[in-house]
């Protein structure tokens, strides 16, 4: 009997036991469980914190450096105004790349960030909406027209483009929808996956360019550097600038593929130039300057440039492109895009 008693109450001593352990181990998963799920929430709260503040942070700079990049143009457009200011001082009527203006501004710290600018001579260029003037105002087969599209053709041989792709174009730019051989019209515009319709008209901006057939990025990239859309001149003849054309654009003036290199190099190291008069001192150009300035194509004066401004605070970048005019009297900014 006592056996008995003494097993049972062994037994109830065990199972007690057990149950209480049992207990304490449920107990300890929940403890577990309770201390991950914090942690999780722990680790889930800093990366959110962290992202936020990442986000802010690059928020904050991002505004900054669009302002430094705004300050840039800004800057660029009181050089261009006191440039003018000195030239009507002294009587100068020519732009230079030996002026002020023409001199790269790199990295200069403000606050804590730094801004980069560079102003580069619009009217160096071949003006694209000079072809846009002349499809408007003049037959297709006329010689001003056809002299003017000979000279994008040389420029587009020496930069080893298609010149098929004027075409396409001069397609764009004139105010009809007959297709010329290697142009495009409505039709194809409209038939493309995202289709838009054709310009007929002149270039608003030089990035306008990219929509046309065939202009790739590439294509954009190694062409734009030489030509402009400014200014839109009524009659379809743009002089370019002597003193600041790039050779390339000097060898693509003459619409008879006359000036070499080698003549585009005399050119270079004539200048500056006072006057378009006074081509006529690279003797190796015979009468090809004569005909230059008949065709008034050539000018040593400038009133449209382009500002690349950069603004960067840490590693963040914005940046202003913005073409100014600038003529005796004042400077004004006609575009101005963030990127």
């Amino acid at each position: 009997m006592h056996t008995h008693v003494r097993r049972k109450a062994i037994f109830q001593q065990s199972t007690s036991l057990i149950q209480r352990q049992s207990e304490r181990g449920v107990a300890l998963v929940i403890t577990l469980l309770m201390v991950a799920l914090l942690v999780t929430l722990i680790l889930e709260f800093d990366v959110s914190t962290r992202n936020e503040l990442n986000a802010a942070t690059n928020f904050r700079d991002g505004m900054k450096a669009s302002y430094l990049a705004k300050a840039g143009v800004s800057a660029a457009q009181a050089i261009m105004a006191e440039d003018a200011r000195i030239d009507k001082m002294f009587g100068r009527n020519y732009d230079t790349l030996f002026e002020v203006w023409a001199t790269p501004l790199p990295n200069y710290p403000i606050g804590d960030g730094v801004v980069s600018v560079q102003v580069t001579d619009e009217m160096g260029k071949l003006n694209l909406n000079d072809l846009a003037a002349l499809t408007q105002g003049e037959a297709s087969d006329s010689l001003r027209l056809l002299d003017h599209t000979r000279r994008f053709e040389q420029l587009f041989e020496l930069l080893v483009l298609d010149t098929r792709l004027l075409d396409a174009i001069l397609d764009w730019v004139d105010s009809d929808d007959r297709q010329r051989k290697d142009g495009a019209e409505i039709q194809y515009y409209g038939e493309l996956d995202r289709p838009y319709v054709t310009k007929n008209g002149p270039f608003d901006s030089l990035s306008e360019l990219r929509l046309v057939k065939g202009i790739t990025d590439q294509v954009f990239e190694r062409l734009s550097p030489f030509v402009t859309v400014y200014p839109r001149k009524p009659d379809g003849v743009t002089p370019v600038n002597i003193n600041t054309a790039d050779p390339v654009v000097l060898q693509a003036l003459d619409d008879q593929g006359n000036i070499s290199t080698a003549l585009a190099g005399d050119i270079l190291q004539a200048r500056p130039f006072q006057s378009a008069q006074d081509l006529n001192r690279v003797t190796a150009l015979g009468d090809i300057d004569e005909k230059l300035r008949a065709d008034r194509v050539v000018e040593v004066a400038s009133s449209y440039f382009s500002v690349r401004a950069v603004g960067t605070v840490g590693e963040t970048s914005k940046i202003a492109k913005a073409v100014i005019k600038r003529d005796a009297e004042k400077t004004e900014l006609v575009y101005l895009r963030m990127e």
